[in-house]
């Protein structure tokens, strides 16, 4: 595998560690490392692969820190209780200090060759800029014209691209969009709980006729059931669902390490349920987590949310298989 602009940190160069109180009773001793230069493990499960990039939020003109969030939410995860015993497996991080767009080109195909194995990958951004190399090497593996892209966000992140063509953390699912009109596919992108704070009214214009279903986080607040029925009716309606989630889509009460912190933002417990219901279907083929940023919050709860977020993203979905 020929990487052009990131740097590959392979797992066993990233030191982790935790209680050794059983004998595989915590992720960093239930996860088998996986070096992507090497042949893919055969038995399938959920692959762990760090994004570590700033340049997409630098060029948003957001507050960085996001390229910190891959190692320090891993190093959390590590020491977590687990409670599967579907294989996991760590397979390091990818760095981009540089060329965004070959970077996320990187990520693409680590992506793809994760899917050629039979896995599933989980990657841990960086900032959502993370989603646009994802998606791309999502579908260079899973070339359908109709699959549900489920984003938890703040953020509607359709900003217009900048004169230079090349996106950032406020543009990846515009990219998305344009893509799949080049393809004569649908564009079915579902964001839930958005601020309209966050969001201008020309980005509200743009979801509109793009046909984007929008939830926001004030309806979530008001109707405690609209989550479970947004995920029933996508359950219902797509086979293959891609699911990221932007952190700052959490109250700043309970994620203030995010580059746009949320002061009206969801609680965890709003928001949870769904994001188990829609694992549990089976049908996430797909999945990330972003714009953790460890250097905005010296308190660390934002990446022990981060990282206890993605022990049960995995343990929700373990339960489909």
């Amino acid at each position: 595998m020929n990487l052009t602009s990131a740097v590959y940190q392979s797992p066993t160069s990233i030191q982790l560690s935790g209680r050794q109180d059983e004998l595989v009773g915590r992720f960093f001793q239930a996860w088998k490392p996986w070096d992507i230069t090497q042949l893919a493990p055969i038995q399938a499960g959920i692959v762990l692969l760090g994004f570590a990039c700033d340049l997409g939020v630098a060029r948003n003109l957001g507050r960085v820190g996001a390229a910190k969030g891959p190692l320090a939410c891993i190093q959390q995860l590590a020491k977590l209780p687990i409670h599967t015993k579907l294989p996991i497996y760590w397979a390091g991080i990818l760095s981009v200090q540089h060329q965004l767009d070959t970077g996320q080109q990187d990520l693409a195909q680590v992506v793809k060759k994760i899917h050629q194995a039979g896995h599933i990958p989980l990657v841990i951004g960086g900032g959502h800029e993370t989603a646009w190399g994802h998606y791309l090497g999502l579908t260079a593996y899973h070339d359908t014209a109709h699959f549900g892209i489920i984003n938890f966000d703040a953020h509607l992140d359709l900003r217009p691209l900048p004169p230079d063509g090349v996106g950032h953390s406020g543009t990846p699912f515009l990219q998305m969009a344009l893509h799949r009109q080049a393809r004569q596919q649908p564009f079915l992108y579902h964001c839930w709980g958005v601020q309209q704070t966050a969001n201008t009214t020309a980005l509200f214009e743009t979801a509109k006729k793009l046909s984007v279903e929008i939830i926001l986080a004030s309806d979530v607040a008001n109707n405690a059931t609209k989550l479970r029925e947004a995920v029933n009716q996508v359950v219902n309606a797509y086979e293959t669902i891609y699911l990221s989630i932007c952190l700052d889509v959490f109250s700043s009460a309970h994620m203030p390490g995010v580059s746009a912190p949320s002061p009206l933002g969801l609680f965890p417990h709003q928001v949870l349920p769904a994001i188990q219901q829609l694992l549990r279907s089976g049908k996430v083929k797909a999945m990330d987590v972003v714009e953790l940023a460890p250097p905005l919050d010296q308190t660390d709860q934002s990446t022990k949310l981060a990282a206890s977020l993605i022990a049960e993203v995995i343990q929700s979905y373990a339960l489909s298989q």
